[in-house]
């Protein structure tokens, strides 16, 4: 299933890929050390952010970013792709998303900075990066696999760094909102199907098969064994008497003619 509008790439191009990766892996770093490395970034963007430093919070999210690409490109140039670097990285990625949130938090409830409709906006881009992980790990239990979305991390770090880069947050804030709730609207109305339609296929191939009755010899009629209602009521062909057919013929016209 194809996303309704293009989205940013989720990950490095395959040779791209495998160049940053062995290039990487000279400095004798494993995946999980950079994976690591990236969250303690973000809670560096999250501690800026706090106090008001968003330019320079802006750089360290990118920065958090690169991280996260680079971990995996090391782990597949390396083959040290493993389940629990996998289980790492997506933990260390939702700290991450909430670390910079709550950052933007501390500032606007400060008495200074005071900002009812950011900390609103906080408020429900919490809630929505929350949801968009939530329906994809959801699916994933009913075997449906999804990375298609309109708001997706990549695109989520872009908009807050833009935001934090010109100080229009509010404006980054109500496009994080709108994009997250999209995506996990879309998400949802993805998965729902792709259950439904494998229940519909399991209950096509599990239902039983209607057996067809066969018609056998038994049931055939035969000239000597026709229905009734074909005789009107006389069986002529076991009369023996020759003068006693002609007779009941006659009667049988007489009757039809009246």
């Amino acid at each position: 299933m194809r996303p309704l509008l293009p989205t940013l790439p989720h990950a490095l191009p395959a040779g791209l890929s495998q160049r940053l990766g062995l290039a990487v892996a000279k400095t004798r770093l494993s995946p999980n050390a950079l994976t690591v490395t990236g969250l303690l970034v973000s809670g560096g963007a999250a501690a800026l952010a706090a106090y008001g430093q968003f330019w320079e919070a802006g750089i360290a999210l990118l920065a958090s970013g690169a991280f996260d690409l680079l971990d995996g490109a090391l782990a597949r140039a390396t083959n040290r792709a493993t389940s629990v670097g996998a289980v790492l990285d997506a933990v260390t990625d939702r700290v991450a998303d909430f670390a910079i949130l709550l950052g933007l938090l501390v500032w606007f409830s400060a008495p200074t900075h005071f900002d009812r409709e950011s900390i609103i906006l906080l408020g429900l881009a919490l809630a929505g990066t929350a949801l968009v992980p939530y329906t994809r790990s959801k699916a994933a239990e009913f075997g449906v696999h999804l990375r298609q979305g309109l708001g997706t991390r990549a695109e989520r770090l872009v908009i807050l760094s833009i935001g934090l880069f010109t100080g229009e947050l509010t404006v980054a804030l109500w496009l994080l909102v709108v994009l997250t709730f999209l995506t996990a609207l879309q998400r949802l109305a993805m998965a729902l199907w792709a259950v439904r339609q494998a229940e519909q296929a399991a209950a096509t191939a599990e239902a039983p098969q209607l057996a067809v009755p066969q018609q056998t010899a038994e049931d055939t009629p035969t000239p000597d064994k026709a229905p009734a209602h074909y005789s009107w009521g006389f069986d002529l062909s076991q009369s023996e008497n020759p003068w006693r057919r002609r007779f009941t013929r006659v009667r049988i016209r007489r009757i039809l003619r009246r």
